[in-house]
């Protein structure tokens, strides 16, 4: 099996589509082969293209620990069990939930405490380099203070709208192309990478 040619389709589609829901991020040239943390070398995965793609990673540099560990830690191999990749998916996005349901309420450890004086002001100063929606404070507010959430005018849905549509656009031929060609340009530096270390 060519596991190249299967992990460079895995990345390629990746590049080219923009995920709904449930997402993990993905070093395309592992850290631990000389990747970096740069947007070009990232992409967004579901749980179990995550998965399948730590083993092609595996099939293609057995004798890499760092790569190896990660993969047995995904896979959950304790020995007796081991995890398929819809399982697996099936467990994150499982995973997910429960953490997200466990930090609401009581639960998270911040519940009922109160922020100092001072990280309210460093809080502040934070907020006011965001980008926000009219009115989005004054509802947050109101919402904590117990009183319900007023509808939202269809001018504030036509501003959200026009900001979702801003801010989330399919790519172009171009971006594609260029994607898929800055792919290749890793994969090529990678290989002549890992020639120059056998050679």
């Amino acid at each position: 099996m060519d596991y190249q040619k299967h992990y460079d389709a895995l990345v390629i589609r990746a590049q080219t589509r923009v995920l709904q829901g449930y997402s993990e991020k993905h070093h395309i040239v592992p850290k631990c082969l000389g990747g970096s943390n740069a947007k070009s070398n990232i992409v967004a995965l579901t749980a179990e293209e995550h998965y399948v793609a730590h083993q092609l990673l595996v099939k293609l540099h057995p004798d890499n620990a760092k790569l190896l560990y990660a993969c047995s830690m995904m896979s959950g191999n304790n020995g007796r069990h081991k995890h398929n990749n819809k399982l697996f998916g099936w467990l994150r996005k499982r995973q997910s939930e429960l953490n997200s349901a466990a930090m609401s309420g009581e639960g998270n450890p911040f519940f009922g405490k109160k922020h100092t004086e001072e990280s309210r002001a460093k809080i502040r100063a934070a907020r006011a380099k965001q980008q926000v929606v009219p009115g989005q404070y004054e509802r947050l507010a109101e919402k904590h203070r117990g009183v319900p959430k007023p509808k939202r005018t269809a001018e504030q849905k036509a501003l959200i709208s026009e900001r979702t549509k801003a801010a989330v656009k399919p790519l172009t031929d171009e971006q594609k192309a260029r994607k898929v060609a800055n792919y290749k340009a890793t994969c090529a530096a990678r290989k002549a990478r890992q020639e120059m270390n056998n050679g």
